[in-house]
């Protein structure tokens, strides 16, 4: 990359200059110092303007990319001059690849979301019926009693995977999928013990 050097002055300060800068249909009007150079001076202050950063700029004036450590009085930039302003390709690329990743979390937030409702009704359902069993203490056989507990740790694995996913970790799909169909196996089970008879008041 082209880097100028210029003597200094003693003492004497530049004047500014007013440029007028063409970003796609935007007009600005900018004053910066004429001894600035196109990073330090020009897109420095476009910054506020566009919302664009240095890197994301290139500053055109008359056809020539303006390098980065190039003054502008010594590339002939008056007052009045004209500038383009165009958006990197490598940021938009950038941008657009950002906005594509965004889209895709948000509809895997939106699918873990509806997943984690229908684990809170399963959850909530084979709460109550592990309650009704614990509470009245009263099973009619063994085999019974372990499939409360296998109940009572299919919760404790909804409220892990729950926990999981508000610290921000990842948890496979499988698992998800896996516990779920385990859920909605064991909330059957849990109506036809009570239609049953296997747990009594």
């Amino acid at each position: 990359m082209l880097v100028q050097k210029r003597k200094q002055s003693d003492g004497v300060s530049s004047p500014d200059v007013g440029l007028r800068v063409v970003y796609w249909a935007m007009r600005y009007e900018i004053s910066v110092n004429s001894q600035a150079t196109f990073a330090g001076g020009v897109k420095k202050r476009l910054i506020a303007e566009t919302e664009l950063q240095p890197s994301e700029q290139r500053v055109l004036f008359k056809g020539k990319d303006g390098q980065n450590g190039e003054y502008l009085d010594m590339c002939g930039v008056k007052n009045r001059s004209k500038l383009v302003l165009m958006e990197d390709p490598t940021s938009i690329e950038r941008r657009f690849t950002q906005m594509k990743r965004n889209a895709k979390i948000q509809t895997a937030q939106r699918a873990i979301n509806c997943v984690f409702m229908e684990l809170d009704k399963l959850t909530d359902q084979i709460n109550k019926q592990t309650q009704l069993i614990f509470h009245n203490n009263i099973i009619k056989s063994p085999r019974k009693m372990k499939k409360s507990y296998c109940f009572f740790l299919s919760h404790l694995k909804v409220s892990a995977i729950e926990k999981s996913v508000s610290n921000g970790a990842k948890v496979l799909e499988v698992q998800i999928t896996t516990l779920i169909e385990m859920l909605m196996r064991q909330a059957i089970k849990l109506d036809d013990g009570v239609k049953e008879g296997d747990v009594v008041a």
